[in-house]
């Protein structure tokens, strides 16, 4: 017949279970971060590109609208064929 854990040994293996449990928890929690940083760095990679050709086309935007007003608000002929 087995001898019964004494109450030093019973502590020893929960401790072990909860020590073990909260290593794997942290090591999941590890590799998931390792995860989530390398899908954000491919997003910013592409996202930096698309971000420069939206400035560029704001830009373009910006400067044929004020063009448009420029001619919408000129007064004299000669004015007129310059802003044309």
């Amino acid at each position: 017949m087995s001898q019964p854990l004494t109450i030093a040994q019973r502590l020893a293996m929960g401790f072990g279970l909860v020590l073990s449990l909260m290593i794997l928890v942290a090591l999941v929690g590890i590799q998931r971060v390792q995860v989530i940083d390398s899908s954000l760095s491919e997003v910013n990679e592409g996202a930096s590109l698309k971000q420069r050709y939206a400035i560029n086309f704001r830009g373009s935007v910006h400067d044929r609208a004020i063009a448009i007003r420029d001619l919408v608000l000129a007064r004299q002929p000669a004015a007129l064929n310059e802003q044309l």
